[in-house]
């Protein structure tokens, strides 16, 4: 596969080294030249001798790399052709249905090479945890739960949901994806990699999380909501069991109880399909798999199938688990 960098003056960095051309982008090369996203040369900003970082708290330090990242990401899109994979059956929908971002480079990698194997387990699966902004945040249990009730139950589930994140093997990292800062702030004290959506809706920030996914060399992701009270280790361990079978691509649907939605979703390579959250997003994605001749997996009535969205949800939930609700 051709090596595809980006030029800074002198130097040209691999497509995968964003941190180093985004650190480059902030400030400066290593001689004191201006990094060209920023513009203050290296010696400005740090003493000598001095490491960058401890002059800069984590959510600004996280801001300034974000930042510089999407600059990269821009000129990596202007320098990458398509792949010709992407073409091969030329159906609409197929194309219509394959993700569009980074196009062929995560479905090359998948399909050719696991090159990529992380330590952890499973080769570089990334759990996506989506999470809206707190205030107003599960709206429709305000019949039951007042706004501060609401509030404390979304922190409650978003720490539940990355202490199963980070305590299973087969995932090597969790990106929680977010325009709310205090949680990204929850994020990176759990140990998550905290992402600030920039686009409108859940499909666009998934979409902006996947290219950051896939530009740190992810070959399956793991679409997870936060409103899971039963998730656990185990539970995401028998969603990620399919990965073992090396035939690609791969997409599994964990359905909720009433056959409609998608509690969870992995996708192998990262871009096979296009997100399809929202109203009927089962079916959706489930057509999607079979246009792009994915193999589809649904597991069905398992924990993961219970969220909670509506005041029968958190019924049934108590009902089964008393102290995932009273916990909240």
């Amino acid at each position: 596969m051709t090596d595809l960098g980006v030029p800074h003056g002198r130097h040209v960095f691999p497509a995968t080294d964003l941190d180093r051309a985004a650190r480059m982008l902030i400030l400066g090369d290593e001689e004191g030249h201006p990094g060209p996203g920023i513009g203050t040369p290296r010696r400005a900003l740090v003493p000598d001798g001095a490491p960058e970082d401890r002059y800069l708290g984590p959510m600004e330090r996280e801001d300034r790399a974000e930042g510089a990242r999407q600059q990269v990401r821009e000129r990596f899109r202007r320098q990458i052709p398509a792949h010709p994979g992407l073409a091969r059956g030329g159906a609409a929908g197929r194309n219509a249905c394959r993700a569009r971002q980074w196009p062929g480079l995560a479905y090359h990698a998948a399909m050719t090479s696991d090159r990529t194997a992380t330590a952890r387990g499973a080769p570089g699966v990334v759990a996506i945890v989506p999470v809206g902004v707190l205030e107003g945040a599960k709206s429709r249990l305000g019949e039951t739960l007042d706004a501060e009730e609401r509030r404390d139950l979304v922190i409650g589930l978003l720490r539940t949901t990355l202490d199963a994140t980070g305590r299973t093997p087969e995932i090597a990292e969790t990106i929680v994806v977010t325009p709310d800062d205090e949680i990204r702030q929850l994020a990176l004290e759990a140990g998550a990699r905290p992402f600030r959506q920039r686009g409108q809706g859940l499909n666009r920030g998934l979409n902006e999380a996947r290219e950051e996914a896939i530009a740190g060399g992810a070959v399956a992701i793991l679409v997870l909501p936060i409103d899971l009270p039963l998730v656990s280790p185990g539970a995401l361990a028998d969603v990620l069991a399919p990965l073992h079978d090396p035939r690609r691509p791969l997409v599994v649907i964990v359905p909720d109880r009433h056959g409609r939605g998608t509690n969870a979703l992995l996708v192998a390579p990262p871009d096979a399909i296009e997100f399809g959250f929202g109203g009927d997003s089962r079916a959706a994605h489930a057509d999607c798999a079979r246009e792009v001749g994915a193999r589809l997996v649904e597991l069905r009535d398992g924990p993961l199938a219970l969220d909670l969205d509506t005041p029968a949800d958190l019924l049934l939930v108590g009902g089964v688990l008393p102290e995932a609700v009273d916990a909240h």
